[in-house]
This record gives C-alpha cells, sequence and structure tokens, in this order.
C-alpha cells in the first residue's frame, strides 16, 4: 500500500505538536495541574486525544510527560492517520 503525502503529513502533525509540548513541558518544569501558564498551550496541541485522560483511571501510575504529551500525541498520530486515509480515498473517487 502506497501512502500519498496528505497522510503522510497528517500522521506527522501530532508527532510535531507532541514535539513542542515536550519542550513547553520541559520548560515550565513539569504540568501545572492546569494552573501553570504554559498549560493551556500544551492541553491544547494535545487535542482531540488529551480528553481521554478525563477518563483514565486514576489508578493509572504514568509520568506526566507520558500521560499529557505523548500518549495523546500517538493516538493523535493514529486518528490523524485514519484520516488522512479516509480523504484521500475521497479525493481519489471523485477524480
Amino acid at each position: 500500500m502506497r501512502l500519498n503525502r496528505l497522510t503522510k503529513v497528517l500522521s506527522l502533525v501530532p508527532v510535531v505538536a507532541g514535539t513542542i509540548s515536550t519542550v513547553l513541558f520541559v520548560a515550565q518544569g513539569g504540568f501545572g495541574g492546569g494552573h501553570s501558564k504554559l498549560d493551556f498551550i500544551i492541553e491544547t496541541l494535545g487535542l482531540p486525544a488529551i480528553l481521554l485522560n478525563l477518563v483514565l483511571p486514576t489508578s493509572l501510575v504514568l509520568p506526566d510527560i507520558l500521560l499529557i504529551v505523548w500518549i495523546p500525541a500517538l493516538i493523535n498520530s493514529i486518528l490523524f492517520f485514519l484520516f488522512g486515509l479516509v480523504l484521500s480515498k475521497l479525493i481519489s473517487s471523485r477524480g
């Protein structure tokens, strides 16, 4: 299966967002529970998968960098990849 450029670019967007979030996370010294000045940007870069943190069990003990940045980035990469596949199929079937 050959992936087109749209699918590749869409799947890389969350990785870039995760990298930016990591830099911001380290720059402010961790996550402030929504109270630090960069928390809003870090959370926004993790959308839509960051919303899954609301349903994760509280007994899940993982570092904040994984819960806040990289697990949402991985989930977003999969979602964006699938979105790119669907979009490319729609575009190729129209033209």
